[in-house]
């Protein structure tokens, strides 16, 4: 259902986010199945536009050289997220569904690049301000925009075998630990953050796939029809 804007009717964004494996995909798969606007992470651009002279993709090159190629890869990220929102945000739909946002990589995954010594001082701080123009370039288009978060948490040691299930090539040698401060991550910036605790939803990712289908059905009726 493209539902598209009404004259007065505001726009709602729900930006998807939650750990690697955590459901995410499967969410989405049912959101565009119910004919939802729906735009997934640009993981095709990632692993088939975006390669080294080797052939070796951008996510793989990624998660095999961390310390190399994290600012490379941060940097590509947050440009087709930007993109992503920018599209979204110039459309005429009134209910857009988008998996994780330019935020989550500034508060979660550069975040933690940057703190484990992966991403040095100068690079952060090049990213931080890449980062606040791409926001400042799209400020105007969130006039009478609804934001809502809609976080899909399930524990580390779950998202870890769910890992395996979905068998991404690219994640294959992704550790338990690195599942554990990647979800730390989420709690420490979804519980902290100044967006209004009534815009943030919580639906328990362990559960089953109908359990989480069905929490987050209730939430499209409550807060977006």
């Amino acid at each position: 259902m493209s539902i598209m804007r009404a004259s007065k009717s505001p726009k709602k964004i729900v930006f998807i986010q939650g750990n690697i494996s955590s459901g995410k995909s499967t969410l989405t798969r049912n959101l565009k199945e119910k004919g939802y606007v729906v735009y997934e992470e640009p993981v095709d651009l990632w692993t088939n536009d975006y390669k080294d002279d080797q052939g070796t993709n951008s996510l793989q090159l990624f998660y095999q050289k961390m310390k190399e190629t994290a600012f490379l890869f941060e940097m590509l990220v947050a440009r087709t997220r930007w993109k992503i929102i920018t599209k979204a945000l110039q459309s005429d739909d009134e209910i857009i569904f988008i998996e994780r946002n330019l935020d989550t990589d500034l508060n979660v995954f550069a975040l933690n690049l940057f703190e484990s010594g992966l991403m040095n001082e100068l690079e952060w701080r090049l990213f931080k301000e890449y980062h606040q123009d791409k926001i400042e370039d799209i400020s105007h288009l969130f006039k009478d925009v609804e934001i809502f978060q809609l976080y899909l948490r399930a524990n580390p040691e779950v998202c870890f075998e769910r890992k395996h299930g979905r068998n991404r090539q690219e994640e294959k040698g992704i550790p338990l630990d690195y599942f554990k401060v990647i979800h730390q991550r989420h709690d420490n910036w979804l519980g902290t953050t100044t967006v209004p605790k009534n815009k943030i939803h919580i639906i328990n990712g362990n559960a089953s796939i109908e359990k989480v289908l069905d929490d987050s059905t209730v939430f499209i009726n409550d807060h977006l029809l």
